[in-house]
């Protein structure tokens, strides 16, 4: 993104001065989400994490 043009910067809403996030919290918690995703539909349903 640091050779494109500013006019495509602007477009995407990129801000080159930004730090990048960090997903790592996030992921662990889908991941724990997508482990109960098939016991959604057991009764009763544990959907406690």
């Amino acid at each position: 993104m640091k050779v494109t043009s500013p006019n495509i910067i602007g477009d995407a809403n990129y801000i080159p001065t930004a730090k990048v996030l960090d997903y790592q919290e996030f992921i662990k918690f889908v991941e724990k989400v997508r482990l109960r995703e098939t016991k959604v539909k057991e009764k009763p349903a544990i959907l406690i994490i």
